[in-house]
């Protein structure tokens, strides 16, 4: 498992809401001359197109098996600044947030995030004077000020947290992403 799976689930996601995802790969090919064409610098991996409105945008990132903690450099500053400015011009965007965790030899999906882009800035805001990566679960070993205040994925992006029914992935019913479903 790995970002890879989290960029499908949300794939299959935004299909089911209705709109019409495309993602982003590293080199597309032209149709006309065959050339392989790089997308803009820090585009998001997926472009969630709505034939009768607004689109959406997400970028997709994953917190390793073996990992107690997502580095925030892990989201680029070419990331980063393409989805401020495409919040900043009235653009919808997420981070897709996947935690792969071990199951026996193999290992699976255990939380799905979908986190709205201004959200994650905000968690970006709290954490870093601490420290530069958010922890999974605030525990021991972590800074006092993060275990104190519950700084960690599980409590502060709880409000986006996906629910698995039969190997899907849903939006809660109170998602923000429900929130101007397409017209």
């Amino acid at each position: 498992m790995d970002e890879t799976d989290v960029r499908q689930k949300i794939f299959k996601l935004a299909r089911t809401l209705g709109y019409w995802p495309i993602t982003s790969s590293n080199t597309t090919v032209c149709p006309r001359c065959k050339s392989l064409v790089l997308p803009t610098i820090g585009r998001p991996d997926i472009l969630w197109l709505n034939p009768r409105g607004a689109g959406r945008v997400s970028e997709c990132k994953v917190l390793r098996q073996k990992e107690s903690a997502f580095s925030f450099s892990e989201v680029t500053q070419d990331q980063k600044d393409w989805l401020d400015r495409w919040q900043e011009d009235g653009g919808i965007g997420y981070i897709a947030f996947g935690v792969i965790r071990p199951a026996g030899k193999l290992s699976h999906l255990e939380r799905l995030y979908l986190v709205d882009w201004a959200a994650w800035r905000g968690v970006e805001r709290l954490v870093v004077p601490t420290q530069n990566s958010i922890p999974y679960i605030a525990g021991p070993g972590f800074a006092r000020a993060l275990q104190d205040n519950r700084y960690d994925i599980v409590t502060l992006l709880r409000p986006w947290e996906l629910e698995r029914d039969q190997g899907c992935w849903h939006l809660p019913l109170i998602h923000s992403a429900r929130q101007g479903d397409r017209q």
